[in-house]
């Protein structure tokens, strides 16, 4: 048999066997590659299982003996899972001054501010000042306007009142409000996010408590609280604290709703501690 026959036999063969050893290799590839990302997905729910229980019982081990209601939820990036904890009986809880974080979003959903609007949104913010407030408010066509935006940002548990600091919110619906700033912008653009962002990382000296209690020298948090006495005697107060905590360690939006039963400083003084036992758990 000469030489080209013996060629035209073997070809085929050949090319059978590279064909084959192509297969295996590819599926060898594949099933490594299927496996590793039941591996992870594994790993994930694993990791966000422990976080959950860990932050549980840090949450419960804060004294809540001068505390009645509280909420706090937080949305860690890193998981991309919520996390919540209920002290008390309460399922909504009055806004006090965080509602301006949300109202300064909606006006901003309706188109660019004018200069009269950027000097009310950083009295707003910055200052907390509730004469501002009530003007942009009006601006917008008053609080009957609000439940657009819950609707937009699927913030079920929120309901407007007569008065825009008593606004009822969950934790959770505040989440839906930070998430959309942070990390989102579906409702406002993205450099629309950054004015507001910019904003709550310039509060005044005096309002930085809170979400940014406990945290390291290198972390950026951006926050807004809401505190309001509901008697002469500073008793059953309203305290909040929202915003955002990040640096190399962490990522996290964080909503701590408090009220009823206690004074000013003693919600002050829970919710500082809830941040920082937050913040330890989410940074180890």
């Amino acid at each position: 048999m000469n030489i080209r026959k013996i060629k035209k036999i073997l070809m085929p063969h050949k090319q059978k066997l590279a064909i084959a050893t192509v297969i295996i290799v590819v599926t060898l590839v594949l099933g490594a590659s299927t496996n590793y990302d039941q591996q992870t997905t594994h790993n994930n729910k694993t990791t966000a299982t422990n976080l959950n229980r860990q932050l549980q019982r840090t949450w419960s081990k804060v004294d809540t003996d001068d505390i009645k209601n509280a909420q706090i939820a937080v949305y860690d990036k890193k998981t991309g899972k919520v996390y919540k904890f209920t002290h008390g009986s309460k399922n909504k809880y009055p806004t006090a001054s965080i509602i301006k974080v949300f109202i300064l979003t909606y006006k901003m959903s309706l188109g660019e501010l004018t200069d009269d609007d950027k000097i009310l949104a950083t009295q707003m913010i910055e200052d907390s000042d509730n004469d501002a407030t009530t003007e942009m408010t009006v601006s917008l066509g008053g609080i009957y306007q609000f439940p657009k935006l819950f609707q937009k940002l699927d913030m079920k548990n929120s309901n407007i009142n007569q008065t825009w600091g008593l606004t009822q919110t969950t934790a959770t619906d505040q989440l839906k409000l930070l998430n959309e700033l942070f990390y989102r912008h579906k409702i406002i653009s993205q450099s629309d996010s950054n004015y507001i962002i910019n904003l709550m990382n310039h509060v005044n000296e005096d309002q930085n408590w809170g979400i940014s209690t406990g945290v390291s020298d290198d972390t950026v948090v951006e926050l807004k609280n809401g505190w309001l006495p509901l008697n002469d005697n500073y008793q059953n107060a309203i305290v909040n604290s929202i915003g955002h905590v990040k640096n190399d360690n962490v990522n996290y939006t964080i909503a701590i709703l408090s009220n009823g039963g206690h004074t000013q400083d003693d919600g002050i003084d829970y919710v500082n501690a809830l941040s920082r036992a937050t913040y330890k758990t989410l940074s180890k």
